[in-house]
């Protein structure tokens, strides 16, 4: 295996290479130890205390399509290699704390990688070797011990110099939905007799959040916001929820170490975001929704058992739901019609469709977006083949995905009973990351 070591001397920061030739931006993932990545660290790297840790949080990661950079202790680049050689865009730096090791070479030598190429864009060198070339380019930021002994990792959030880029990706409905709205405010044409406030404060719930990733992204984004501030910026407030207690416990580590879960005391966990008034996540919710169409609270284990029992055949839902939203969401959103915005990305419970606008505001550009896998039509399939899009895999079955006239019938439904009225704002077939095809769409109250 052919690696990179440092020359006896040199001027040139080449140990910089595997870093400087990453596209922007440039995306980092260092698993030193949190007292080595405090003193000193690259400029937006992300962090996760050694490789132990990486089990639980691999909701942190980039998709297999993006390039980055790990950079990780020389003694665990067996494990590092061993886990992640395979994919030829990521690229390594282990370090150690002593000055080059010719012993230690030969060991490292020895390594072996599932895919040749890694070798050719793997370093190994000492700590201040590398980081001495990256001080020089001003590429470095460190997070030491304050006077008190606390390292100061989370201020890196509301320092722009140092925020960590994130690693994963958003699904692209939800991208593109914050696009349009960081541009234009609203997917409605705009009234000409309201002045929107400079900054305004939203809400949005995640029905079946996963991981947590969508959540996470939306939130982020909006800490990071616009300068200087518009019409058009918004702080957002959110609410995750999933029937999968494994999938939130995941969300949870990732909001957490990204300082964006509402601590005990309703401000920001970390206490660098600004209280009530930073983006944050305000509430983890365990619930499924269940054969009728009703919002249940779970509890217990794994999937989770419902609180309340099956309810009886002439059970109003709207009751049961409201039931639900005043005892099991978060204090500020204990009442109906409380979110500008609920999302669901593939996730599409169809029987709580009906019933879905009960959580959402009933003011003007409030909305729904649903991203989900599609039973697409003929003509659908033959617009969209010649771009790659996949029509035809086994996982969700036909009949749990979202069917011809289906979202239009559903609009068609909130019409009746609803006001402000509904339309569709967006409606678009596009592939997720592996290229099977997905229907996302905005619902908005017009």
């Amino acid at each position: 295996m052919n690696l990179i070591h440092p020359p006896k001397s040199s001027n040139e920061p080449h140990l910089l290479n595997t870093y400087l030739s990453l596209p922007e931006p440039k995306l980092v993932l260092d698993l030193r130890p949190l007292a080595s990545f405090s003193e000193i660290h690259l400029a937006h790297s992300n962090h996760i205390d050694t490789f132990d840790q990486l089990a639980r949080r691999y909701s942190s990661l980039p998709p297999k399509n993006l390039p980055y950079l790990i950079i990780a202790s020389r003694c665990q680049a067996r494990l590092v290699l061993g886990k992640f050689s395979s994919n030829p865009l990521v690229k390594f730096v282990f370090l150690s704390e002593q000055d080059h090791d010719e012993d230690q070479d030969e060991a490292i030598d020895g390594l072996t990688c599932s895919n040749p190429s890694t070798s050719y864009h793997t370093v190994y060198c000492s700590s201040s070797e590398f980081f001495s070339q990256a001080e020089s380019l001003d590429l470095t930021r460190s997070c030491r011990k304050s006077g008190a002994g606390q390292t100061s990792v989370k201020a890196r959030f509301s320092d722009p110099e140092d925020v960590p880029h994130l690693l994963f990706r958003p699904s692209k409905a939800v991208e593109r939905l914050l696009d349009r709205l960081e541009l234009e405010g609203s997917l409605l044409p705009k009234s000409k007799d309201v002045q929107a406030p400079l900054t305004r404060m939203r809400s949005f719930l995640d029905v079946g959040c996963g991981a947590g990733r969508d959540t996470a992204y939306i939130l982020d984004r909006s800490r990071r916001g616009k300068e200087p501030i518009t019409a058009t910026s918004v702080i957002w407030r959110g609410t995750a929820m999933d029937s999968w207690k494994a999938a939130l416990d995941r969300a949870e580590l990732l909001l957490r170490d990204l300082d964006l879960l509402v601590g005990g005391s309703g401000e920001v966990d970390g206490g660098v975001g600004g209280g009530d008034q930073a983006p944050a996540c305000e509430g983890l919710v365990w619930a499924k929704v269940d054969d009728i169409g009703a919002l249940q609270a779970l509890e217990g284990k794994g999937r989770g058992k419902a609180i309340l029992g099956a309810p009886p055949e002439d059970a109003i839902i709207r009751s049961r739901n409201l039931d639900f939203i005043s005892n099991h969401l978060p204090e500020t959103r204990r009442n109906p019609h409380s979110y500008d915005l609920v999302i669901m990305v593939r996730f599409f419970p169809r029987q709580m469709m009906r019933h879905l606008p009960i959580l959402v505001k009933k003011g003007r550009g409030s909305m729904v977006m649903i991203s989900h896998f599609v039973n697409a039509t003929p003509g659908e399939r033959t617009s969209q083949e010649e771009a790659g899009i996949i029509f035809d895999y086994d996982s969700p079955p036909v009949e749990g995905r979202i069917q011809a006239g289906e979202m239009e019938e559903i609009v068609r439904l909130w019409n009746e009973d609803e006001e402000p009225k509904w339309k569709i704002a967006e409606d678009l077939v596009e592939a997720i990351e592996d290229g099977r095809a997905v229907r996302s769409l905005v619902l908005a109250r017009c």
